[in-house]
């Protein structure tokens, strides 16, 4: 079923927590924003690193508020009582027949995939590809 996370995935988020602790110490000193702070944002909280740069992307930030909002409970109680999930919203829809697993595991990958393209993927290539002159004149404009 679910598994806990390894070490490494512990040793990865926290040293990704780390870089991002002294690049926000870097922040507060200089007034700017950083690339290299965006995208570790992005790896860490995902969408939610729409937030760092609110004062040009409001309207990014409260769609993926939004997505967040409506796709966190679903894993939540899922984890939470699997059994109960599974007889409440998966059985009643998709039936326990060869066919209904197969629905459901292709109408759980589009919906992953859906919350993962503007969760993940767009904010990444996003504060990838602006310019330098965005991050360093952010407070300016």
């Amino acid at each position: 079923m679910l598994q806990a996370p390894s070490f490494w995935q512990y040793y990865i988020f926290v040293a990704l927590c780390v870089l991002l602790v002294l690049h926000l110490k870097d922040f507060y000193r200089k007034k700017r924003k950083w690339r290299s702070t965006a995208i570790l944002l992005t790896l860490v909280f995902g969408g939610l690193s729409w937030f760092y740069t609110y004062r040009k992307n409001k309207k990014h930030c409260w769609f993926i508020l939004s997505v967040a909002i409506l796709a966190i409970p679903f894993p939540i109680f899922f984890s939470w009582n699997p059994g109960l999930f599974l007889e409440t919203f998966m059985y009643p829809l998709f039936g326990t027949s060869a066919i209904g697993q197969l629905i459901f595991r292709i109408t759980s990958t589009i919906v992953i995939t859906l919350v993962a393209i503007p969760g993940f993927v767009w904010p990444l290539f996003y504060f990838i590809r602006q310019p330098l002159k965005f991050y360093k004149n952010y407070y300016k404009s």
